[in-house]
């Protein structure tokens, strides 16, 4: 995406995944919820703009609870509260 007036075709084929990622979190910003559940949705997003995605999610959703459903354990490092499933078996901490 080169700027705001970006054409999306369907299905955003033209944007890539982590544009589209991306697109997913400003739209679930400017629809503020108590509950917030974002599942991969950082897989295809370099290290900076998750970095910078997290703070945003940080700031729009301070008073949310946000379940974030990773395979990359550095993901919810900054969390308050994590549960980890493994083999069947969840771990709180």
């Amino acid at each position: 995406m080169a700027n705001l007036e970006a054409e999306l075709s369907d299905n955003g084929e033209n944007w890539s995944l982590g544009e589209r990622q991306m697109l997913c979190l400003a739209r679930a910003v400017l629809r503020p919820s108590r509950i917030v559940v974002l599942d991969e949705s950082f897989s295809a997003v370099d290290q900076s703009n998750q970095s910078a995605l997290l703070n945003v999610l940080d700031t729009a959703f301070r008073d949310s609870t946000i379940f974030l459903i990773t395979h990359r354990l550095d993901d919810v490092l900054q969390f308050d509260n994590i549960l980890v499933m493994q083999e069947g078996r969840a771990h709180y901490g």
